[in-house]
């Protein structure tokens, strides 16, 4: 955060996409064009991601982990919140790590995710 402007760049981002982006936008929430592990999710674990995902962002507190595991493919994954702020824009945001585990092989990443005025969660590469 830079002391002048009093907003990070990530903030200032977020809310950029937020406003531009408004209540029509329908969120990517496994981001299938990545490479390696995570650009190997299918469509059939898709729906159990996306509902652990969106449990994580609602109501888990930070450090509380929400899991998904699609039986018929054997993956698997975990979201678990970081840290939960508010923008300038009044909506809230979350950073959040994501776990996969897809063809026995593992990766995590840290992404970024706010909220729209919608109730819709709009992850930020």
């Amino acid at each position: 955060m830079t002391p002048a402007q009093g907003i990070s760049y990530r903030d200032a981002l977020a809310s950029l996409l937020i406003v531009a982006l408004g209540l029509s936008l329908q969120p990517d929430w496994v981001l299938a064009a990545q490479h390696g592990v995570f650009g190997r999710i299918k469509d059939g674990d898709r729906q159990y991601a996306e509902r652990a995902l969106r449990e994580t962002l609602e109501s888990r507190s930070s450090g509380d982990p929400g899991f998904w595991r699609n039986e018929s493919s054997g993956n698997s994954g975990a979201f678990t919140a970081l840290r939960t702020f508010k923008i300038k824009t009044g909506n809230f945001c979350r950073d959040y790590r994501e776990t996969a585990v897809v063809a026995q092989k593992m990766a995590s990443r840290e992404l970024t995710a706010c909220r729209t005025t919608g109730g819709m969660w709009i992850t930020i590469e």
